[in-house]
């Protein structure tokens, strides 16, 4: 039976932080993105972070929708970054080539938001 996404959203003033609970796959990737760009559309959001410390699985239509979420948040002049990352998550981003676009290692460079 397949992990089914739950995400739990927080806003603390210019920060938004989704946490990820399942499974990031076709049959949940549209709920993720909406949910993103409706934490981009808030103009008092200035960061987004996306913890995937819980997810179960991801494939490339989770990796897509990441990128889809990353991209408008460029457009939008505004900072992501998906954190949490480890074990095979870290190794399928590695694959991907997408580790450095989603997931920089180290602190929150604050100035990347700018």
């Amino acid at each position: 039976m397949a992990d089914r996404l739950t995400l739990n959203v927080s806003n603390d003033g210019p920060v938004a932080n989704l946490d990820l609970h399942g499974e990031i796959d076709l049959a949940s990737v549209d709920m993720l993105t909406e949910q993103v760009f409706r934490c981009l559309d808030v103009d008092a959001v200035r960061q987004v972070f996306i913890d995937v410390q819980d997810v179960t699985f991801i494939d490339s239509y989770g990796i897509g929708g990441l990128i889809r979420c990353k991209n408008k948040s460029v457009e939008a002049g505004k900072a992501l970054q998906v954190v949490g990352t480890h074990g095979w998550i870290a190794n399928t981003f590695d694959v991907a080539g997408v580790s450095h676009y989603l997931a920089r290692p180290g602190s929150w460079d604050e100035t990347s938001a700018a």
